[in-house]
């Protein structure tokens, strides 16, 4: 008895997938069927309406551009313009010191780990701007210190990833 229930029937079905498929409307019953019910044919309306109201939200809000505006910071905008004054003192310090790429490494390295730089002091600097001003200021920062850590190889592999064996 076991195996007449693997066996597929002459359509393909298996015993048990005629019984799940049992009670679930074909299109012959749909055919020569009764008519719809009116709750049912509300119900449809109701769906589609429903539908069609959410694929239009969902295609207005596509092309709906929210304001992209950074957060004005709490502290004072002196608060985030100096250390940022002082970085590009001690760059060009570094960039006078030295032409050897290893001590300007090490350099930089020291600068930034020392923890007094950070991206978030630029970009709460540039929350101080407007519009494209503020949009083209966290760009550079961004910018700025994906250059910054291609100095260190050991943070450039970490944010670029593994180079591949091919």
């Amino acid at each position: 008895m076991g195996e007449k229930e693997l066996q597929p029937s002459k359509w393909g079905l298996s015993e048990a997938e005629l019984f799940i498929s049992k009670g679930s409307p074909s299109e012959r019953t749909q055919i020569g069927g009764p008519p719809m019910e009116d709750s049912a044919k509300e119900v449809v309306k109701r769906r589609l309406i429903i539908g069609i109201g959410l694929a239009l939200l969902g295609t207005i809000l596509a092309f709906f551009k929210l304001p992209t505006g950074l957060v004005k910071p709490a502290k004072p905008f002196f608060l985030y313009v100096i250390p940022i004054i002082h970085l590009r003192e001690q760059l060009t310090t570094i960039e006078n010191s030295s032409s050897d790429p290893n001590s300007v490494t090490l350099q930089l390295k020291n600068l930034f780990d020392s923890g007094e730089i950070s991206k978030d002091i630029f970009i709460s600097a540039a929350g101080y701007l407007e519009g494209a001003d503020a949009e083209l200021a966290s760009s550079i920062t961004y910018s700025i210190f994906d250059y910054l850590n291609q100095a260190d190889y050991n943070k450039y592999f970490d944010y670029m990833g593994q180079p591949s064996a091919s």
